[in-house]
Order: C-alpha cells, then structure tokens, then sequence
C-alpha cells in the first residue's frame, strides 16, 4: 500500500501538532467553506435570484388568493342570511336568518291577507244591505 503522506493533524516527524496549529486548521477550513458558499452565490446569483422572486410572488399570490377566498365566503353568508337562506342556525347569523326570513314571509303574505281581509269586509258589507232590503219591507 502506497504511502499517502502524514495523516491530517500530525507533522511529518510523526510528533502530534500543537493546539495552535489545530486552531489554525478549524479557522482555514470555516474561512474556506465561507469563500466557497460566497462563490456559490455568486456565480449562481441569476437562479438564485429567479428562484427567490418566484417564491416570494408564490407567497403573495397564495396570501392574495387566500384573502379572496375569505371575502368571498363571508359575501356568500352574508347574502344568505339576507336571503333568510343560511344554513347556519345557531348564534346571531341564524336569528338574523331567521328575522330575515319571517320578515320576508309576512311581506310575502301581506298583499293575500289584505285582499282577503277586503273580500270579507266586501261580504259582509253585500250580506248586511241583503238583510236590510229582507228587512226593508217589514220594519219600514
């Protein structure tokens, strides 16, 4: 087996280093790993910037969309407690569903119980003058 040299950390008189050369190691190799990702970023700036620009407009987007989706829910609640139409039956929403509905109801029978009302009042006013013209001949 061919010789590869000293190993990492010893001299070549096979002596262990000293504390200060191993210092000096860990500095050397954190200043080269810091150089190497600083080279990374800049000779790959243009992916790195696409890849950041993209994300971030993923992440507005996605926050735009999501605050759409909200207004849209709360327009359609909205317009079925108006409606009198909302599934929802507890709390205010559905007391407001259910006013809206009975309000709605009674508007929708209101013009049937007027004419009904006057209908009646029409009969009772025809069968009051047929008992006074009954009654015309003997009382008069």
């Amino acid at each position: 087996m061919p010789s590869r040299g000293p190993r990492p950390g010893w001299r070549k008189t096979g002596q262990r280093s000293s504390a200060g050369d191993d210092s000096e190691n860990v500095v050397a190799s954190i200043v080269s790993g810091v150089q190497w990702i600083t080279n990374a970023f800049i000779k790959n700036w243009g992916a790195i910037r696409f890849a950041a620009t993209a994300f971030l407009s993923y992440l507005v987007l996605a926050r735009a969309i999501n605050i759409a989706r909200t207004a849209a829910l709360a327009f359609s609640i909205t317009l079925s407690v108006l409606r009198g139409q909302s599934v929802i039956t507890s709390g205010v929403l559905g007391v407001l569903s259910a006013v809206v509905q009975t309000y709605r109801l009674q508007m929708a029978l209101a013009p049937v119980a007027t004419n009904i009302f006057t209908a009646s009042l029409y009969s009772l006013q025809a069968g009051l003058y047929a008992v006074w013209t009954a009654l015309g001949p003997v009382g008069g």
